[in-house]
């Protein structure tokens, strides 16, 4: 049988995934979240990079809007953490923001500080076109400039947005738009009764679950079979994230019953902190594990 990490990675460029991606979970996805940082500032182009020159082809990355109405890649609202500077990004100009430097990893008051500077997503989506899909976290209040951008550097197919807003909002926002965005939903047991509608109105490409507990409702057998047969399942396995405790700190000590808990049921992305790991364990763990159709098609079985 051949191995699914070989199968995962065996795209010959961004189209070659794209594609595969489009087909709404049959390949599993491992994604960067805010890039591979343990090389790297987080949120940073070398973190980007690093994503890419390892075969990691979903990025998720964080926005906000600086003073002048830029955006830039930043997760928290101010940059101290992650800069030499301080105050809120919404009080600094992108020039003030540009004279900073980003701090290591994912920074602090000990980070070292490096040679980089705060990007913005204009140079993050220039940088991944036809290389990579990005996550825009954190852009919805901010989503028309984030379109805007999106058109300017003509990467519709290289951007996900997602949100927990109404209906309606959605769906206004949506369909007010000539070109069309690759959207995301997110489900948890206050909206899981709405997945109907969400399905039928937005045709997400992906949903995004969270769930508490292992016997919560968005993790019935009905629900992801509904989600599963639409969309492709995004869960966060990030520690501070609401998995049924099937987290990263998990995965690293008993990767079955952390990973490979999220993965027998069927949720075809995974974002982590530790994507290089995860591929590592799908590779040595999942390809005689998880025999199924999810990961691989028939005529890659050998």
């Amino acid at each position: 049988m051949e191995q699914i990490l070989n199968f995962i990675t065996r795209y010959h460029d961004f189209q070659d995934f794209y594609e595969k991606f489009k087909e709404k979970g049959n390949y599993l996805f491992p994604v960067a979240h805010r890039g591979c940082w343990k090389f790297a500032p987080e949120n940073s182009l070398s973190a980007i990079q690093n994503c890419m020159n390892k075969g990691v082809f979903i990025i998720e990355l964080d926005v906000h809007k600086t003073k002048d109405g830029k955006v830039i890649l930043m997760h928290d609202d101010s940059v101290d953490r992650m800069t030499n500077g301080s105050g809120k990004i919404a009080d600094l100009t992108l020039e003030q923001i540009k004279a900073l430097f980003l701090k290591k990893n994912n920074g602090g008051d000990e980070a070292v500080l490096t040679n980089e500077k705060v990007p913005t997503l204009l140079e993050a989506m220039n940088l991944v076109k036809d290389k990579a899909l990005v996550n825009i976290d954190k852009c919805w209040d901010i989503r028309e400039e984030v379109y805007e951008i999106l058109e300017q550097t003509d990467t519709f197919d290289h951007a996900l947005i997602k949100s927990d807003s109404t209906i309606e909002n959605i769906e206004k926002f949506l369909n007010s738009k000539d070109k069309k965005l690759h959207y995301m939903h997110k489900v948890n047991e206050v909206n899981v009764h709405e997945l109907e509608d969400i399905i039928t109105k937005f045709q997400p490409i992906a949903i995004e679950i969270s769930f508490q507990y292992d016997t919560s409702t968005v993790v019935s057998e009905e629900v992801l079979i509904k989600i599963k047969e639409n969309a492709n399942v995004w869960v966060n396995s990030l520690d501070l994230s609401l998995n049924g405790g099937h987290s990263d700190t998990l995965s690293l000590v008993d990767p079955d019953a952390g990973w490979g808990w999220l993965v027998d049921k069927g949720m075809n992305i995974i974002q982590t902190d530790y994507s290089f790991k995860l591929l590592d364990y799908l590779d040595e763990k999942l390809a005689n594990h998880y025999n199924s159709e999810r990961f691989y098609q028939k005529e890659n079985r050998k």
